[in-house]
């Protein structure tokens, strides 16, 4: 399982530096796909690990910068407090990931089926 984890998780930041946040998903759906049970929870895990890797370097690299923006962004939504922002990113990645898990889940799920059904007709 860690093993799947870990691939979820660099999938996930790969496509979403290359490609954008809106592509890690594809991370999670592979993770679901190559998982026999519990795709969902590779699928969350992954992504969450991922974004939050991802954060954390943000911070790193510009910290008064991605603090500002934290600070904006929660003030914005209802003046709450910086942390706000980082939770909902988490959250919003963790719920792209369980989708995508069970997306990739259930298509595994599917192509085995097919596979079985085929042999059985020969």
């Amino acid at each position: 399982m860690f093993k799947k984890l870990a691939i979820v998780v660099v999938l996930s930041t790969v496509f979403h530096l290359i490609f954008g946040w809106m592509w890690s998903v594809l991370g999670a759906i592979a993770g679901g796909w190559m998982a026999d049970r519990r795709g969902w929870l590779i699928g969350g895990g992954g992504l969450i690990i991922s974004w939050a890797a991802l954060i954390i370097i943000s911070i790193i690299q510009a910290p008064p910068q991605v603090t500002e923006m934290a600070r904006v962004v929660a003030a914005l939504i209802g003046d709450f407090p910086s942390i706000t922002t980082y939770l909902v990113t988490l959250l919003t990645g963790c719920i792209l990931g369980i989708l995508g898990g069970f997306v990739g889940s259930a298509l595994g799920s599917f192509r085995k089926t097919i596979d079985r059904s085929g042999r059985e007709n020969d």
